[in-house]
């Protein structure tokens, strides 16, 4: 059991641990940061980096020894690095107001694992997903686990709140190619569908797999080719970061190839 009584840290709805985590949630601004503790021996350029995105977000970090923050969190997996938060708040998608720069958008859909959420995210931030349309759903302290399993970028990526139809209804409105993914004969060869300069990637999640839902809603159903005959399909977060990068690549999505970092 985790001892947090030195520091009220029981009191926080979410404590996210790692640098990386917290870097996210310092920058995207997503959720209110109520206390932020760092480690006093961390080495210079990190402390510099963390004193510069608590400045910009208006949060004081309290120093720490290392012990005292082994001691709050109850293990020594937290990089140094701790923050009480609040949960966030994700807008619906009817309320969004700056959608004409959008080009690629991801509606995700029964996700339940939250690092498999925080997997699928971390590879739709970094192949240059726009916004990410996620089912309803409350996540509660668990979104600390997609934070740090996101490196962060669950704390970064554009997201809003809406259920599939609604969602692909608002994409093709806005004159968005609607895409999906199955294993399955008819379906276009990754390989050879056509892109267009808007797209849409539906993404369904392992237990109920692709519904009837996300292929009638997709204007086409990809298949991604398999090295060899077999019955295992690809899990979410594999499938998922294969078509991402695919439509990255294929549809010119050009940003930079830096870091792998790790918290």
């Amino acid at each position: 059991m985790k001892n947090t009584a030195t520091t009220g840290t029981e009191t926080a709805a979410v404590r996210l641990e790692g640098r990386l985590s917290v870097m996210g949630a310092l920058a995207g601004g997503r959720r209110k940061i109520e206390r932020l503790f760092v480690d006093r021996a961390m080495d210079e350029r990190r402390k510099f980096d963390l004193k510069d995105a608590a400045w910009r977000a208006g949060v004081k970090i309290e120093w720490r020894k290392r012990p005292d923050l082994d001691n709050m969190t109850g293990d020594k997996q937290h990089g140094g690095v701790l923050a009480l938060a609040g949960l966030r708040s994700d807008p619906a998608l009817g309320e969004l107001t700056e959608t004409d720069n959008l080009r690629f958008v991801v509606v995700l859909d029964g996700v339940e694992d939250p690092y498999s959420y925080g997997h699928c995210v971390r590879a739709f931030y970094t192949a240059g997903v726009d916004l990410l349309i996620r089912s309803p759903r409350e996540w509660g302290p668990a979104e600390a686990t997609i934070a740090r399993a996101s490196g962060g970028c669950s704390e970064l990526i554009n997201t809003a709140v809406a259920e599939v139809q609604p969602a692909a209804d608002w994409c093709r409105e806005r004159g968005f190619q609607i895409l999906t993914s199955a294993k399955t004969d008819v379906g276009v060869s990754l390989f050879d569908v056509e892109f267009g300069p808007k797209n849409c990637l539906l993404v369904g999640g392992e237990k109920r797999g692709v519904t009837r839902s996300f292929l009638t809603a997709a204007d086409k159903v990809i298949s991604i080719p398999y090295g060899r005959k077999t019955e295992v399909s690809l899990g979410t977060v594999a499938a998922g970061s294969i078509l991402a990068y695919e439509v990255m690549r294929r549809a010119g999505i050009v940003g930079s190839s830096t870091g792998s970092e790790t918290d």
